[in-house]
């Protein structure tokens, strides 16, 4: 064999090479690092605690599940969790990846179990999204910052686009603890089209903030009979007030009226 030939031979064998192992390295870390990546970043923007059973998501085809999804409570509010996901398929078009637009074909979250914890002031779910749209604005002017340190062009975030977005076979647990009351009640089937399309992409917390919105929307209605019987039971017990201080009346009146303000 010339030299030539043995020149061209290896330098082929290097760069397959080179293209291959970070291949390879990528695609048997690549869930690793979604867990590590979810686990780390998750609690930054939900300011409460986030974890990750497993992820399962090929990086040839896009597609895949994340398993085992939990989202805990936040601060002030007694349950463990506000959403657990059993299983999250997902389907991500691969061409995508590398743009400013990530594209997502679907998410489809099957048998999710969510508690709806009530208290003064509002809901566990109404909290979690005021976290979310800080942590938002937040991430935004850092992205800013570094754009004006950095002395370059400026770029914008990485954006998504969701065709279809699906939550079916979902539970509802719903607390007051004032009360010491538990309802439980089944989720209908929610499924939002395009989010993002429209404006050619949305930032990871304002598709969250869509999501969740249309999320507590049909909450809501599914389980606004409940949660209505709950503030005529305030006003059953209270009606003879002879069991209750005034300390009990006061706080009980402001929870009903926090009940209500849920549907405003």
């Amino acid at each position: 064999m010339s030299k030539p030939i043995k020149i061209i031979l290896w330098g082929s064998v290097a760069v397959i090479v080179l293209i291959a192992v970070p291949i390879l390295y990528i695609s048997l870390n690549l869930n690793k690092l979604i867990k590590q990546g979810i686990e780390t970043a998750g609690p930054r923007v939900t300011e409460t605690r986030v974890s990750l059973g497993s992820s399962n998501i090929s990086i040839f085809s896009g597609e895949g599940e994340l398993n085992n999804l939990v989202i805990g409570n936040p601060k002030g509010f007694e349950s463990d969790s506000i959403f657990e996901l059993g299983s999250i398929h997902m389907a991500v078009d691969i061409d995508s990846v590398t743009e400013d637009v990530i594209v997502i074909n679907d998410i489809t979250i099957s048998k999710p179990k969510i508690t709806l914890e009530l208290k003064e002031g509002g809901s566990n779910i109404k909290k979690l999204m005021k976290s979310i749209r800080n942590a938002g604005k937040r991430l935004g002017r850092q992205s800013a910052k570094n754009e004006a340190d950095s002395q370059g062009e400026p770029g914008s975030d990485i954006k998504l686009i969701i065709h279809t977005f699906t939550i079916t076979d979902g539970s509802v647990r719903i607390l007051v603890p004032a009360l010491n009351k538990e309802i439980k009640s089944d989720l209908p089937k929610l499924v939002l089209k395009d989010v993002g399309k429209d404006k050619n992409g949305v930032t990871v917390s304002e598709a969250s903030i869509i999501v969740m919105g249309e999320v507590e929307k049909t909450l809501m209605s599914a389980t606004r009979d409940d949660i209505g019987n709950l503030g005529f039971s305030f006003g059953d017990q209270l009606g003879d007030g002879k069991n209750f201080t005034d300390k009990i009346r006061d706080g009980a009146g402001k929870l009903t009226d926090s009940i209500k303000g849920l549907f405003q």
